[in-house]
C-alpha cells in the first residue's frame, strides 16, 4: 500500500478542514474517496482498452465505482452549492460556466 503526502498552504488546509467538518466527514475519507474513484476508473479504463475484461463485467465494476464515490459527489455538490450563491448576486448562474 502506498501513501500519498500532500503540501498545502496553511489557510487552504484549515479550509478544507473546515469543508469537511460541515459536511460531517473526515478528510482522509474525502481524499481517500477521490483518489479512490480515478484510480479505480483508470484501472477500468486500461482493463477495457487491453480487452482483459468483457463489456458486462465493465459495466458492473463501473457500477460499484459510481456507487462508491458517494462521498466526492456529496462534497461536489455541497462545492456547486456555496459557489452558485456565491455567484448569483453577479447575476451568473453556475450552469453557464460549464463543466462545473
Amino acid at each position: 500500500m502506498r501513501q500519498i503526502n500532500v503540501r498545502v498552504e496553511d489557510q487552504i488546509a484549515e479550509a478544507f478542514y473546515g469543508f469537511c467538518r460541515r459536511l460531517k466527514m473526515k478528510p482522509t475519507v474525502l481524499l481517500g474517496s477521490i483518489i479512490d474513484f480515478y484510480g479505480r476508473s483508470e484501472i477500468l479504463t486500461r482493463k477495457v482498452e487491453k480487452k482483459e475484461v468483457t463489456k458486462d463485467e465493465a459495466l458492473i465494476e463501473l457500477g460499484r465505482i459510481v456507487a462508491d464515490m458517494r462521498n466526492f459527489a456529496k462534497a461536489n455538490g455541497e462545492f456547486k452549492k456555496v459557489l452558485g450563491e456565491m455567484l448569483q448576486p453577479h447575476g451568473i448562474n453556475i450552469e453557464q460556466l460549464g463543466g462545473i
